[in-house]
């Protein structure tokens, strides 16, 4: 690859469908990594993007997949995503693929939590946010669970009355 040439690819995810309104949204998304690719000079390759799918696992998003097979290739210099969380809400996945990246020369960068660079202050507050972020998704889906048990418990006491 031309050292000059700054390419990349953008990865967007939800973990539902959303409407097209919202910037959490695949096309919400992708626009705003555009705009940032181009303020950074990088010229976009090819857009990656998993609808519906939870950002818990990175099994089973084959466009995940698809856009770490390209990044093997070495011939993109970065890889977009409007949030951290896109690529995986679980900190040590996240690390280990920013620290693939890394090792193939190709750059991580977030729209949203704009921490580029390995300097141990920039590694240090990447995992920060990431387990922020785990942090998060593990309280949401814990509020979801109890939700669903105390709607389930006043079902069974309403049918016994």
């Amino acid at each position: 690859m031309n050292n000059s040439q700054k390419t990349a690819i953008i990865y967007a995810r939800t973990g539902t469908k959303v409407c097209p309104e919202r910037k959490s949204s695949i096309a919400g998304q992708i626009e705003s990594c555009t705009e940032f690719a181009e303020n950074l000079g990088y010229k976009i390759q090819q857009v990656y993007c998993d609808e519906g799918r939870s950002g818990a696992t990175t099994k089973g998003r084959t466009s995940l997949s698809d856009a770490l097979e390209r990044i093997q290739k070495g011939d993109i210099s970065a890889l977009i995503v409007q949030r951290m969380s896109a690529l995986s809400r679980r900190t040590l996945d996240l690390l280990d693929l920013v620290s693939a990246m890394e090792r193939q020369g190709v750059k991580f960068l977030s729209v949203q939590e704009q921490v580029e660079g390995n300097s141990s202050i920039n590694a240090f507050s990447r995992t920060i946010m990431l387990a922020l972020a785990e942090y998060e998704s593990r309280t949401m889906s814990n509020r979801i669970k109890e939700g669903i048990r105390r709607k389930k418990a006043r079902q069974t006491t309403q049918k016994s009355k």
